[in-house]
């Protein structure tokens, strides 16, 4: 469909996820551009503001079991091989990691992988072997970074 320049459009999304994969995007062709995600930037939640689009979260096909509201900065989902519930079911939660490390100083960065934001961060020094590390609670996706302090 055509949109008009500086023009706000409604979009309203239902998608059950029963069993097997599935993907949702929302994309668009720019003027002059190439087929991409549509940029958090252009996407507005009509009940905070905040960039991004309110995403409400249900447990079953008659969307009545709401289990988590929160605005996603842009619809690029792949729920290949899992249901888009399994984290939200549970709500958001951290996870622990053994990671075995030799020894040094670090610095370990648990990244949004939508945002890039940094959402929690630690330095420590580390006599080498396994060291565990807790991430923030999270209800899809977390990323972690490992990196040896200067």
């Amino acid at each position: 469909m055509a949109l008009e320049a500086g023009k706000k459009v409604a979009i309203k999304l239902e998608h059950y996820q029963g069993d097997g994969g599935a993907v949702a995007r929302l994309m668009w062709t720019p003027p002059g551009g190439k087929k991409e995600v549509v940029p958090s930037g252009h996407l507005s939640n009509p009940d905070d503001g905040a960039k991004g689009l309110k995403g409400e979260y249900f447990s079953d096909n008659n969307m009545k079991k709401l289990k988590l509201v929160r605005t996603d900065a842009t619809v690029d989902f792949d729920w290949t091989g899992r249901s888009p519930l399994v984290r939200v079911a549970e709500g958001p939660a951290p996870v622990e990691l053994a990671l075995d490390l030799p020894s040094g100083a670090y610095k370990a960065e648990w990244l949004n992988p939508v945002t890039g934001a940094v959402d929690k961060a630690e330095s420590f020094d580390h006599a080498g072997g396994v060291r565990k590390l807790a991430s923030p609670p999270f209800a899809e996706d977390v990323a972690l970074r490992v990196m040896r302090a200067r």
